[in-house]
C-alpha cells in the first residue's frame, strides 16, 4: 500500500509514526512515574498523619475519653483535604471514634486490621468515594487500640488527569512539528528527484538540452550527475545516429540519381544527347543549379559541341572550355580525377555568371571516363558551396563513369551506323556498276 503513495508521503509516514510512538511511550512512562510518586507521597503523608493521631490519642484511649478522641478525629479530617476518614478502635476492635456523619460503614470494620506490634499496614480499597489508601497503625503496639486513616486519591487522579491532558496537547504539538519538519525535509529531498523526473520527461519528448542542476555530494546529487552524464552520452549517440541517417539518406539519394542518370543516358543514341541527358538528371539534385559539359578535342563527331544548362552569361565561355589552355578542365583531363573549385575567379564560366548576379559560388569538374580514358568533362555548379561539397566524391565519380560508359555506347552505335551506311553505299555502287556492265554487254551484242 505504501508503494502507491508518493515518496514524500512515504518519507513523512515513518517519521510521524516514530514521533507518535516515542510520544506515547514517553507519556506512558511519565504517567507511570508521576502516579507512583503521587502514591508514595500520599502513603507517606498518610502514615505521618496516622502516627501523629496515634501519639495524640494514646492517653485518651487509655482513659476512655471518647469525646476527646472524636474531637481529635474531626480535627484531623478537617486539617487535610486528602484525609477521607479517621477511625479509632480499642484493643478489642470496637470502634470508639470516627468521622462518618451518616453512620459507620460496617464493611470497613474488618477491611484492615493490623496485627499487634506490626508496622503501619496499607490497604487499597474501592469505595463509593473512589479508591482509598487505608492506613492502619497499632497504638502502643496494639495495647491501646488502633488508628486508621483513609487517604483519598481523588486529588491525585485529578492532577494526573490534568497532566495527561497537557501531555496529550504537547504530544499533538510535537507530532505536528515533527510532521512539518519531516515534510520540509521530504520536500528538500524530493525536489531534485522531481526535477530529475521532469528532465527525464523532457528528454523523452526530444529536449536533449534539459540537464538537471546538481548541488551537494549526497546520493541524489550522485544520481543527478549520473543522469547528466547519461544524457550527454545519449545526446552524442543521437547526434551520431542522426548524422549516420543523414549520410544514409544522402547516399540513397545519390544512388537514385545515379540510377536515373544511367537509365537516361543509356537510352540515348548520340553523344550530344547523352551529355544533355546527364546534365538534365544532374540538375535534379537540389544542390546543383547549373552545368556544362564537353568532349575532348578529336574524340567526338562534328555534332558533339559543348552543351550547357542553367547558365545566364557563361554559355559562350562554356563552349570554349575545351579549347582554352588555361581552363581548369585541362587539369581534370590530365589527372582523371574529380576537381572541386571553390574560387569562382579561377573559372571563366563562373566569373561571368557572378558578374551577371548569378549566385554560383562553387563548381565540381567531373572527368567522363570510358575504357580507362578521359573522353570529356562534366561541370556541375551550385550557389551553396557547403551543400555542393556535401555530395560525396563517389557520387561525382559514379556520375562520370555512367556518362562515360553511355558515351562509349553512343559512339559505338554511331560507328556501327556509319559502317552500315558505308557498306550500304558501297553495295549500291557495286549494284550500279553491275547494272552498267550488263547494259554495256547488251549494247555490244546488239
Amino acid at each position: 500500500m505504501l508503494r502507491r503513495l508518493p515518496i514524500g508521503v512515504r518519507m513523512i509516514f515513518p517519521v510521524a509514526s516514530a514521533v507518535l510512538l516515542l510520544t506515547i511511550a514517553a507519556g506512558i512512562y511519565s504517567h507511570d512515574v508521576t502516579s507512583r510518586a503521587f502514591a508514595e507521597e500520599l502513603q507517606l503523608k498518610g502514615v505521618a498523619i496516622a502516627t501523629s493521631v496515634a501519639e495524640r490519642s494514646a492517653e485518651s484511649l487509655i482513659t476512655e475519653a471518647w469525646w476527646e478522641l472524636h474531637r481529635l478525629a474531626l480535627a484531623t479530617h478537617r486539617s487535610d483535604p486528602d484525609v477521607l476518614y479517621v477511625i479509632m478502635s480499642d484493643p478489642s476492635g470496637r470502634i470508639v471514634a470516627h468521622t462518618f456523619t451518616d453512620g459507620f460503614p460496617r464493611q470497613l470494620a474488618e477491611a484492615n486490621r493490623p496485627r499487634a506490634g506490626a508496622p503501619p499496614q496499607v490497604r487499597l480499597l474501592d469505595t463509593q468515594e473512589g479508591r482509598v489508601r487505608d492506613i492502619a497503625l497499632p497504638i502502643l503496639d496494639g495495647k491501646a487500640g488502633t488508628v486508621r486513616v483513609g487517604m483519598s486519591q481523588k486529588r491525585g487522579e485529578r492532577v494526573l488527569a490534568g497532566v495527561r491532558a497537557r501531555f496529550m496537547a504537547l504530544a499533538v504539538g510535537v507530532l505536528f512539528v515533527g510532521v512539518l519538519v519531516s515534510a520540509a525535509a521530504a520536500r528538500l529531498t524530493t525536489r531534485p528527484i522531481r526535477s530529475l523526473a521532469a528532465a527525464a520527461d523532457a528528454v523523452a519528448q526530444g529536449d536533449w538540452g534539459r540537464a538537471v542542476t546538481v548541488r551537494g555530494k549526497d546520493e541524489v546529487a550522485v544520481l543527478g550527475r549520473a543522469f547528466n552524464s547519461m544524457l550527454a552520452q545519449l545526446h552524442e549517440s543521437q547526434n551520431r545516429l542522426e548524422e549516420h541517417a543523414a549520410q544514409l539518406e544522402q547516399q540513397a539519394r545519390e544512388l537514385r540519381t545515379l540510377c536515373e542518370v544511367g537509365q537516361s543516358v543509356n537510352r540515348t543514341l548520340h553523344p550530344r544527347a547523352t551529355l544533355e541527358a546527364a546534365l538534365d538528371r544532374a540538375l535534379g539534385v537540389p544542390e546543383i543549379t547549373a552545368g556544362w559539359a564537353f568532349l575532348r578535342p578529336g574524340e567526338g563527331e562534328s555534332e558533339d559541341v559543348p552543351v550547357s544548362r542553367g547558365l545566364l552569361a557563361g554559355t559562350a565561355a562554356a563552349e570554349q572550355c575545351r579549347d582554352r589552355a588555361e581552363c581548369v578542365c585541362r587539369e581534370v583531363i590530365e589527372k582523371g580525377a574529380v576537381l572541386v573549385l571553390r574560387d569562382p575567379n579561377r573559372c571563366e564560366v563562373l566569373r561571368r555568371e557572378v558578374e551577371h548576379q548569378h549566385a554560383l559560388a562553387c563548381h565540381v569538374a567531373v572527368p567522363l571516363i570510358s575504357r580507362g580514358e578521359v573522353v570529356g568533362v562534366l561541370n556541375l555548379a551550385g550557389g551553396d558551396s557547403e551543400a555542393l561539397q556535401g555530395l560525396s566524391l563517389e557520387f561525382f565519380q559514379g556520375l562520370g563513369e555512367e556518362t562515360g560508359l553511355a558515351l562509349d555506347n553512343a559512339r559505338l552505335i554511331a560507328r556501327v551506323r556509319s559502317e552500315l551506311q558505308r557498306r550500304e553505299a558501297l553495295q549500291q555502287q557495286l549494284i550500279h556498276s553491275a547494272k552498267l556492265a550488263a547494259i554495256g554487254t547488251l549494247a555490244a551484242g546488239v
